[in-house]
């Protein structure tokens, strides 16, 4: 089954590339036209998430949305290393976030609430990708900050 999932994710992503339309029928998760799907593994989990690569998608992020399945997420990927802050505009529920290096580690992980408009910073000026999944998910599977994040698209995709 995975290696047919990870067929289907690079055919979406290759797709998506190529600006090759994608019916939203096909995917649930696919409901912008920038975002494309990858899998990623932590820790021996995998996770399938969408792929904000421009700052429309990035800004969108997962707002508006109902829930998020267990083993689904966003990641949210940058041009170039920066210090980043995010927040929970119209996301009604529960996150947590992974501030990713460009090696691919976590460098740090933080809970976020519904609604709060505080933006929660990342302490480090070296991060391109920030992970969001439901919350709790990186402690109830023991990912802690160190440990790397394999399957993550190229920055240089990012716009």
């Amino acid at each position: 089954m995975l290696p047919l999932f990870s067929t289907l994710c690079a055919i979406t992503s290759i797709c998506s590339i190529l600006g090759v339309s994608i019916p939203k029928s096909a995917s649930p998760l696919l409901h912008q036209p920038s975002v494309s799907h990858c899998l990623l593994s932590l820790g021996g989990r995998d996770l399938d998430v969408e792929v904000a690569i421009d700052e429309p998608s990035r800004e969108a992020g997962l707002m508006k949305r109902r829930s998020l399945d267990p083993y689904q997420g966003m990641l949210f990927v940058f041009p170039r290393p920066k210090q980043v802050s995010f927040w929970m505009k119209e996301t009604a529920f529960p996150l947590s976030a992974a501030y990713i290096n460009p090696a691919g580690r976590i460098l740090e992980i933080h809970d976020l609430k519904p609604f709060d408009e505080q933006p929660v910073s990342s302490n480090s000026s070296n991060i391109i990708y920030v992970l969001e999944v439901a919350c709790g998910w990186f402690s109830e599977n023991k990912i802690l900050a160190g440990d790397l994040v394999i399957g993550l698209p190229s920055p240089s995709l990012a716009k």
